[in-house]
């Protein structure tokens, strides 16, 4: 029986306002309002800019991992990433990550599976981009950092991990792995074990650039520039709020917002950055109010400007938001059904 399509609107909605609540409780609401009205705008302006261009290098980033695929055009690679990301901010369940996928196979005429697989490679390599920036902070701050950050950077970096080494067994191993997963299905109806091994042998094909290392060296290189002008955006805003922290705390901030946010919950994050600002900023003795300053102005900086590219970018290609949300499922198994084993 399949779950109603509301379950990802409620669960969410009710992570996003539990997190709300546990970074809200003890604020003095009025004095984070005061904190805000006397920002200036040069440094939101300027943060807006670091992230917008942060997401334009990942789009090149996604060319590179694309590339042994098919070579995509940036301005097709931009336009997919952008709605896919106004997807995560506006719908639930990180179904931008499948949007991603849905638009550049339409676009570009290349499996979904396949697209989907190079967009897997991409949050490994952020995934480990981050941890090392962690690893980074865990070994040369000043003060001591409570045990739970600790193991979650173990933990989400056995994960990783994990992942990658089975992406790398799915490229270098291939009949092998088909082999294993054919006769580990056989119990299912020929029908969906058909479906799974397409799906497979598409998501593989996604796999190549495993099996290339000058693009590996290259994409590793683009994913630590993805992420530097973040680092760049949350210094400003720390800076702007009246806060004098060390550039680490940057890094540590980031490395956990980016652990954070993979917690599901509503549309756009809301909840849990507001959240683990709070948390992470307590450690350096940073008060709440002042920390959900900086989240406020964090979150609007990030959002504000890459939503309404991304929706000016929906219209102009002809989709609509509500249709690749309710359409995405069945949009992947029709395609799926009709591509080459």
């Amino acid at each position: 029986m399949r779950l109603p399509k509301q379950w990802k609107w409620i669960v969410g909605s009710g992570v996003s306002l539990l997190f709300l609540w546990l970074a809200f409780r003890k604020a003095d609401i009025g004095e984070v309002t005061r904190e805000l009205r006397g920002i200036r705008w040069t440094p939101l302006v300027l943060s807006a800019g670091l992230g917008l261009f942060s997401v334009a290098v990942r789009a090149v980033r996604w060319g590179c991992l694309l590339a042994p695929v098919k070579k995509v055009h940036w301005k097709s690679l931009y336009s997919a990433l952008v709605i896919g990301l106004t997807a995560n901010n506006l719908l639930p369940a990180r179904i931008g990550e499948v949007v991603k996928a849905v638009i550049m196979a339409k676009k570009e005429k290349i499996g979904k599976s396949t697209a989907f697989a190079t967009i897997v490679v991409e949050r490994v390599f952020d995934g480990l981009t981050i941890l090392a920036f962690l690893l980074g902070v865990l070994v040369f701050s000043p003060i001591p950092l409570p045990e739970w950050i600790r193991n979650a950077a173990i933990v989400s970096g056995c994960l990783f991990f994990i992942v990658l080494g089975l992406l790398v067994l799915l490229t270098m191993r291939t009949r092998q792995a088909m082999a294993f997963l054919s006769n580990l299905i056989k119990p299912l109806p020929v029908k969906t074990r058909s479906f799974i091994l397409r799906f497979l042998n598409s998501f593989i094909m996604g796999l190549q650039i495993l099996q290339h290392r000058s693009q590996l060296f290259i994409s590793a290189i683009m994913s630590v520039l993805v992420w530097i002008p973040v680092v760049g955006v949350i210094h400003i805003l720390l800076r702007t709020v009246g806060l004098s922290l060390p550039v680490f705390t940057s890094f540590f901030l980031l490395s956990v917002l980016s652990i954070g946010i993979m917690v599901p919950s509503g549309p756009g994050y809301v909840g849990t950055i507001q959240f683990v600002c709070v948390a992470c900023l307590a450690l350096f003795g940073v008060s709440r109010n002042t920390a959900l300053s900086f989240s406020v102005l964090y979150h609007g900086s990030q959002f504000i400007p890459l939503t309404i590219i991304g929706l000016v970018t929906i219209f102009i290609e002809g989709f609509n938001l509500k249709q690749l949300d309710s359409s995405t499922d069945q949009e992947w198994k029709t395609h799926e059904s009709t591509e080459a084993g």
